[in-house]
């Protein structure tokens, strides 16, 4: 007791001592708060995540995406301010483990894994778990574990199978496979499997196609894919058709040994991942297809969603499941896209996701003497300028000489400039015409000459000539989407209904499409049409002055506008704007001009329609080097009938694009500038 005195006695004297020196001494004066310069905000909003601590886990950087997967991550995290912690586990499951646990101690708040064992990942969560830490499950799914607030991001795994399967089977549909899956640890080879079994095992039961081997590749290795190849084609004496490579590693592999015996670019072979390396064997003619899973996207969503978790909350487009053998897990499924020589441009290098000068590195064009002749009807709309520009750059990349008139909605003159092409020595005529109908003299003409027509977007009425291709989207499916999306938003009401020039079938097939919808709730009695009329020639005026009169009519008592296209769209809404009814009533559109995108932003506009022109300009170009030689392009293999006999088709797919996914389709897709849109 008499320490603990002495003790507190010599402590009270110190502090006795330093108080009078303080007091002897100058005022202190206050220390200057150091300035920092504040970083300049991104386009979007300014980042308020500079505490967040992110750990992602990779598997392994083998395969070329997963460096863009995480390239991208690290990005999004920069952009955002947000602290990013990564490891990579080079296939060592035991490894990757080891590393999230010590993530784990160094305070993340979020943990994103691609498991290399998506089994084994599982003890990975029950940690996290039980640190409170959020899991994303990371484009393969982690399975044999119950987490609630584990969120699983990839693609449609199923799907990217079914778009392997389909188009090796399309390909082809009879003789000898070999048949590769992924890495038996990755479930998400099942999925791909599964998929592509979905379009093969009807050909397998009727005995079209026989399974010479059907392997897993371990590891996802490409050395391996090539032994399994070269198994298979000593088991089957070469005498192989067709191979189901489940990635472009895989792919390549396979290629390798398909080289070494001369058959490589002669057997058809699927792949995965749109890697560069396969991009330019799919342009050389060696590898078929590829699967565009476009990992900017996949990884921005993944920093979107840790936003979210680490304040608890599951994201809103977390909104499908996927079982992973216990529990079914909340997924964002994004949406893979097959990629072959007809669509490489406008997928993978039009995104900007792969580099032209890139992909095309050693693949010199051999077209030089073809001569195409293009004939448009307008340039009145956005979208026209569009495919003239892609068809110009197509046939320029592969050094094809091309004649463009244009006819500005005068079939006469449409009729006398492609005649004067014809006495040009075109090879190939792409004609998109003003009067389906009277343009069926202008491919009579051509069929004398011996020319094969391309009926471009829009068909070409009542003639028959077998060498004639039509290239379009589903038209009646553009209806659909502006019927179905219009009903939805207004199911009851008073409408107006325009339609496309009568001049041109796709207005037909786009008013087909859109009453699907429409009609049976007229015939319910739940929308009354105030006018139903169609727009000549396209043009806003009339579409203006057609929506007048119906605002007229119903004492402005109109509660939706079916517009066939964002020109008369446009012209309709400076009617509705005049009534001060602009942006308060629902109108759709067609062509994704950026006219539209910009009302759309701006809640005048309610939707379009996108149609790529992009990826329409690439086919007709295509489509036309094959005809040039007689042939009819493979993937012509529909059919739309013109009135007299059923054309051979290529139907692309449109999207609709409203405010809620205009970024996604338009802008990252490159097809419009951010900047232009939000101006």
């Amino acid at each position: 007791m008499k320490t603990i005195k002495r003790v507190w006695m010599v402590v009270l004297a110190t502090i006795l001592i330093g108080v009078l020196i303080a007091g002897c001494a100058p005022a202190a004066q206050p220390t200057p708060t150091p300035t920092t310069q504040s970083p300049s905000p991104t386009p979007t909003v300014a980042p308020t995540t500079a505490t967040i601590k992110i750990g992602l886990s990779l598997a392994t950087l083998q395969e070329e995406r997963w460096v863009r997967d995480q390239e991208r991550i690290q990005q999004e995290c920069k952009d955002r301010g947000i602290e990013l912690f990564t490891q990579v586990a080079n296939m060592d499951a035991a490894k990757q483990q080891q590393q999230c646990e010590s993530m784990l101690t160094q305070g993340i708040d979020v943990l994103i894994i691609a498991p290399h064992d998506a089994t084994a990942a599982a003890a990975i969560v029950e940690k996290a778990k039980a640190a409170g830490v959020p899991v994303i499950s990371y484009d393969r799914l982690i399975m044999n574990v119950d987490d609630p607030n584990m969120v699983y991001i990839s693609f449609d795994n199923v799907k990217v199978g079914e778009l392997q399967g389909k188009y090796i089977t399309e390909k082809v549909p009879k003789g000898n496979y070999v048949i590769m899956s992924g890495a038996p640890t990755d479930n998400n080879a099942k999925l791909f499997k599964q998929g592509a079994m979905n379009f093969i095992q009807p050909l397998i039961d009727s005995g079209a196609i026989k399974v010479v081997l059907d392997q897993a590749v371990v590891d996802w290795k490409p050395d391996n894919a090539m032994k399994i190849m070269e198994q298979a084609l000593t088991k089957a004496s070469n005498d192989v058709q067709g191979v189901l490579a489940p990635n472009d590693g895989t792919a390549g592999g396979a290629i390798q040994a398909l080289a070494a015996q001369g058959l490589a670019g002669k057997v058809p072979i699927t792949g995965q991942d749109a890697e560069l390396a396969a991009a330019q064997r799919i342009v050389q003619g060696l590898q078929s297809m590829t699967v565009f899973k476009d990992t900017r996207n996949l990884g921005t969503a993944a920093v979107e969603a840790a936003l979210l978790m680490t304040s608890g909350k599951i994201p809103s487009n977390a909104n499908q499941v996927v079982n992973n053998d216990k529990v079914d897990v909340k997924s964002i499924l994004l949406t893979p896209v097959a990629v072959d020589k007809a669509n490489i441009d406008a997928i993978l290098i039009d995104s900007g996701y792969l580099k032209k000068e890139d992909v095309y590195k050693g693949a010199e064009p051999t077209t030089a003497t073809i001569k195409i002749g293009l004939s448009l009807a307008t340039l009145q709309e956005e979208r026209w300028v569009r495919d003239q520009e892609r068809i110009q750059q197509e046939c320029k990349d592969r050094g094809i000489e091309l004649f463009t008139q244009v006819a500005n909605m005068d079939a006469a003159k449409q009729q006398q400039q492609c005649e004067s092409m014809l006495t040009q020595g075109i090879d190939v005529l792409i004609i998109a015409p003003h009067d389906a109908t009277a343009a069926a003299a202008i491919v009579e003409k051509a069929k004398a000459a011996g020319v094969p027509v391309i009926s471009y977007d829009r068909l070409i009425m009542n003639v028959d000539d077998p060498n004639m291709v039509y290239i379009s989207f589903d038209n009646v499916k553009v209806g659909e989407l502006q019927g179905k999306y219009i009903t939805e938003k207004v199911p009851k009401g008073n409408y107006v209904i325009m339609s496309g020039a009568p001049t041109d079938n796709n207005a037909k097939l786009f008013k087909q499409g859109a009453m699907n919808f429409i009609q049976p709730l007229i015939d319910s009695g739940a929308i009354k049409v105030v006018l139903d009329q169609a727009v000549v020639d396209w043009k806003p005026d009339n579409a203006m002055k057609i929506m007048e009169q119906a605002l007229t009519k119903a004492s402005n008592d109109v509660q939706g506008v079916l517009a066939p296209n964002d020109g008369t769209a446009g012209g309709a809404i400076q009617a509705l704007a005049a009534q001060g009814l602009a942006g308060k009533v629902p109108i759709t559109g067609q062509d994704a001009e950026l006219a539209a995108a910009q009302r759309i932003v701006q809640g005048l506009q309610s939707m379009t329609v996108f149609k790529d022109t992009r990826n329409l300009g690439t086919a007709a170009v295509e489509a036309a080097l094959l005809m040039t030689s007689g042939k009819i392009p493979s993937n012509a293999n529909q059919v739309v009938n013109n009135d007299k006999v059923d054309v051979k088709s290529i139907l692309l797919t449109p999207v609709a694009v409203d405010k809620a996914n205009i970024d996604a389709i338009l802008i990252d897709s490159g097809y419009l500038k951010k900047e232009d849109v939000y101006k």
